[in-house]
């Protein structure tokens, strides 16, 4: 639904506006305007909450989730990649996971060094160690906002694991006939 509002602007910018009449739908550059700094104050809210660790959960797994796609399209490493988004739970419980867990030692040291993937997500540089409560009576909520993180991960992961998985395999193939 559209509601009306009415602003005054600057007699200099009406009279230069005039000349693009036509071209510059007013309405919705004022709207755009309106709702990049709405934004920009609701960012600057965000921080704050982090800084001060009082996001609620819900908030927290927004952030997560959104900071696993980034992470996963932009920071993450392939055999990080395939560990964040394929073990779950305490065990290597997919058979690509397993696979990986046998011909990758990178994958072995991660895995056997967590108890599990929560703990290495919380425990990593992957995510804003700001959005976790990081106590005992919150370690839930850690788990639920972590698990948010996966669930970004996987979107990216959804779209690149078999050419991933190609090329790891290929590398390792590679490594074991040098050997």
């Amino acid at each position: 639904m559209i509601k009306k509002i009415t602003i005054s602007i600057p007699e200099e910018l009406h009279l230069r506006l005039k000349e693009f009449k036509g071209y510059i739908n007013i309405s919705s550059s004022c709207a755009e305007s309106l709702k990049n700094k709405i934004d920009e104050i609701d960012l600057c809210i965000q921080e704050a909450k982090k800084r001060f660790q009082i996001l609620s959960t819900s908030e927290a797994c927004k952030i997560a989730y959104e900071q696993g796609i980034h992470w996963a399209g932009y920071k993450a490493s392939p055999t990080e990649l395939a560990v964040v988004c394929n073990w779950v739970d305490n065990e290597k419980s997919t058979d690509l996971m397993e696979l990986l867990y046998e011909k990758f030692e990178e994958i072995k040291k991660t895995m056997d060094g967590n108890s599990n993937v929560y703990e290495y997500i919380i425990n990593s540089t992957f995510i804003d160690q700001r959005i976790f409560k990081n106590s005992m009576d919150f370690f839930h909520e850690d788990v639920e906002v972590a698990l948010n993180f996966i669930d970004g991960a996987r979107v990216i992961w959804g779209r690149v694991k078999k050419d991933v998985v190609s090329n790891l395999m290929a590398i390792n193939d590679k490594e074991d006939k040098q050997k």
